[in-house]
C-alpha cells in the first residue's frame, strides 16, 4: 500500500502538467495579421486572443473599424489585464484620405484596467473617422487580456457620448484655429497638427472654472507611461492647474504636433474652455552667414530656436572683427563667452580657422564647463550641427573682441594650432599669467610622413600650471569632444614632473586609426575663487615616435 501511494504521490506533479498543457492547448491564441471591421458593421466585441483565459507571448494583433460616412465609432473597454510595461495595446484615431487610411496615436495601455488614465476606458472616434487597436507582447508573462465593445453611431445628437473632431490638420503660413467641441466627462479628444515647416500654438484659456487636462507633444515622441524624462513633450495643463499666465505660446522643433484634450469635468454642457490657434514658423533658421563684430558691442548669438533645437541642421557662420588692430605691442582678435551650453552628445559646435581645413575644437554635451574660449585670430567659423531634436538645450554664447598682448600668442602667429609632423620633437613655452589671464593653445602631433612602421607615440609633460579651475592641459585622439573617452586631462591636482602618456596604433583601433594624430590643447581662463596670475606658467613637453614594443 505504501508503495502505491508513493507512485501517486510522484505521479501527481506530472498529471497536473499534462492537464495544464490540455487546458493550454485547447487555449485559442492565434489572431489575424489584421481583422477588418467594414461599414456594415454596427458594433462588435474586440477580445484578446485566449480572452478570459490568459494570451499567448510574441502576439503581434490588429483590429481596424474603419470609417462609415455620417457615422462614428464608439468603443469601450470593458476588462483589462496585461503584463504591465511589456505587452500593449495602442488606440489610433484613423480616416479615410483618399484610398490610403491614415492614422494617430490617441492611448497606450498596459498593466490592469485602471492603472491606466480614465481617459482611456472609452473612446470616441470623429464622423467619418475609425479606431485602431494593436495588440504587442513579449515572450514571457501572460495575463487575462481584455475585451472591448464597440458601436457604430449615427450622427443625429441622440447618442450619450459625444464624436470627436476630425484629427487631422494642416499649419499654413496663416493662423487658424482648432475647432471648438464638448466632451464628456472622462472623454479625450486627440488633434494631430503637420507642417511643412515647424509649427507655433497660441492657447487661451476662456473658461477658467473648468477642469480640462491639455498635453501637447511632438507627434512622433507619444507620451510614453513609464518613461520620467522623455523628449518631445512640450506642455501640459492639469485639470487642477495654477498656471494663469495665457496665451501660452508653444513652439515646436518638428513639423508634427499633436494636442490630447481630456474632461475632468462633470458639467457636460460646457465647450472645452481652450482657444488654440496653430500656424506654420521658422524656429530653426540658421546664423547668417556672414556676422562683423565692433569693438563697443559684443555679439549674443543663440542656438537656432533657442532655448531648443531642431534635428538635421547644418550651420555655419564667419565672424570677423571690424578693421582689426595689430601693433608691435598687442593685437586684437576674438573671445568666446559660454554663458549656457548643454547639447545632446553628437550634436556639435565646431570652430574652425578660415585658413584650415580641420575644425580647432568641437563642443557637444556641457562644452568641458569651461567659460570662455579663446582665439589668436580676428576671425573664425562657427558651425553647428544636429543629428536629434533637443528639448531644454542649447546654447547661448557671446563672441567678443579682445585686445591681447603679443607674448600671449600661442604660437606667435593668429593661428591657435601648430602641426607637429617629425619622428620626435621637444617643446618649451613659458607665459606670463598676469599678462595672459586668457590662452587656448593647441599642438597637433601627426606621424612622421616617411614613416611606415611608427604605431606608439611617446608624451612627457612638464607643466607649471597657476590655477586649480581654470587651467588644464588635455591629451586626446582625434577631436577634442565628450564622446572621446580616451582623452587624459592634466591640471594643478594631478600634475607632477614627468607626467608620461602613451598611445598605441594599430591597423584596427577603436580610438586611433594609422593616419590619425594626437592632440594637445592648453586652456587657461581665470579662476574664479582662486586666481594666481604671479605664477608663471610653462608648458613643456616632448614626444617620440616608435615602433611598437
Amino acid at each position: 500500500m505504501i508503495k502505491y501511494n508513493l507512485i501517486l504521490i510522484l505521479l501527481l506533479p506530472l498529471i497536473y502538467i499534462i492537464f495544464s498543457e490540455s487546458a493550454e492547448s485547447d487555449n485559442d491564441c492565434s489572431c489575424p495579421i489584421e481583422e477588418i471591421f467594414d461599414s456594415n458593421w454596427k458594433d462588435g466585441v474586440i477580445k484578446s486572443p485566449g480572452f478570459p483565459a490568459k494570451y499567448c507571448g510574441s502576439l503581434d494583433c490588429k483590429w481596424n473599424i474603419q470609417p462609415a460616412e455620417n457615422s462614428f465609432i464608439y468603443a469601450k473597454l470593458e476588462s483589462f489585464a496585461t503584463e504591465e510595461r511589456y505587452d500593449t495595446l495602442d488606440v489610433y484615431q484613423t480616416k479615410w484620405n483618399g484610398s490610403e487610411l491614415i492614422k494617430l496615436k490617441q492611448a497606450r495601455l498596459s498593466g490592469k484596467r485602471y492603472d491606466n488614465p480614465v481617459d482611456h476606458l472609452r473612446f470616441s472616434s470623429s464622423i467619418n473617422g475609425g479606431l485602431l487597436f494593436y495588440f504587442d507582447t513579449d515572450g514571457s508573462t501572460h495575463n487575462l487580456g481584455f475585451r472591448i465593445s464597440f458601436s457604430r453611431v449615427s450622427n443625429d445628437g441622440s447618442f450619450y457620448h459625444f464624436p470627436c473632431p476630425q484629427p487631422f490638420y494642416l499649419a499654413t503660413n496663416s493662423s487658424q484655429r482648432l475647432p471648438a467641441f464638448r466632451l464628456r466627462f472622462m472623454d479625450a479628444c486627440i488633434f494631430s497638427i503637420n507642417s511643412t515647416e515647424a509649427i507655433k500654438l497660441t492657447i487661451n484659456r476662456v473658461n477658467k472654472a473648468s477642469k480640462f487636462e491639455i498635453k501637447i507633444f511632438e507627434t512622433e515622441n507619444f507620451p510614453e507611461p513609464y518613461v520620467t524624462h522623455q523628449g518631445g513633450q512640450l506642455a501640459k495643463i492639469e485639470r487642477h492647474s495654477s498656471f494663469n499666465s495665457y496665451p501660452l505660446i508653444v513652439k515646436s522643433t518638428t513639423n508634427f504636433v499633436s494636442v490630447l484634450i481630456t474632461s475632468h469635468d462633470m458639467d457636460n454642457n460646457i465647450d472645452v474652455p481652450y482657444e488654440i490657434e496653430y500656424v506654420a514658423v521658422k524656429p530653426c533658421k540658421c546664423f547668417p552667414n556672414n556676422l562683423t563684430l565692433c569693438r563697443i558691442h559684443p555679439l549674443n548669438l543663440l542656438s537656432p530656436g533657442f532655448p531648443e533645437y531642431c534635428d538635421n541642421l547644418n550651420c555655419s557662420t564667419q565672424l570677423s572683427l571690424e578693421n582689426p588692430l595689430n601693433t608691435n605691442n598687442y593685437v586684437e582678435s576674438l573671445q568666446i563667452q559660454f554663458n549656457s551650453f548643454q547639447t545632446r552628445l553628437g550634436d556639435v559646435l565646431h570652430i574652425k580657422m578660415p585658413y584650415e581645413k580641420r575644425e580647432l575644437i568641437s563642443f557637444d554635451g556641457d562644452a568641458q564647463k569651461i567659460s570662455f574660449f579663446t582665439l589668436d585670430s580676428p576671425k573664425f567659423i562657427l558651425n553647428f550641427t544636429t543629428n536629434e531634436v533637443g528639448i531644454n538645450t542649447g546654447f547661448n554664447i557671446t563672441i567678443k573682441y579682445i585686445k591681447r598682448n603679443k607674448e600671449c600668442l600661442c604660437h606667435g602667429t593668429n593661428s591657435n594650432l601648430k602641426i607637429l609632423d617629425g619622428k620626435k620633437n621637444s617643446l618649451q613655452y613659458t607665459f606670463d599669467g598676469k599678462k595672459c589671464p586668457f590662452m587656448d593653445c593647441f599642438w597637433e602631433i601627426e606621424p612622421p610622413k616617411h614613416a611606415k612602421f611608427y604605431h606608439r607615440l611617446i608624451l612627457k609633460f612638464n607643466l607649471s600650471l597657476a590655477d586649480k579651475n581654470g587651467e588644464f592641459v588635455e591629451v586626446c585622439p582625434k577631436n577634442f569632444n565628450e564622446k572621446n573617452n580616451a582623452c587624459q586631462i592634466l591640471d594643478k591636482s594631478n600634475v607632477r614632473v614627468g607626467n608620461h602618456m602613451e598611445f598605441n596604433v594599430s591597423k584596427v583601433s577603436t580610438f586611433l586609426k594609422r593616419d590619425a594624430s594626437v592632440g594637445v590643447w592648453y586652456h587657461r581662463e581665470p579662476d574664479k575663487w582662486i586666481y594666481s596670475p604671479n605664477i608663471p606658467i610653462r608648458i613643456n613637453f616632448t614626444y617620440e615616435w616608435k615602433e611598437r614594443n
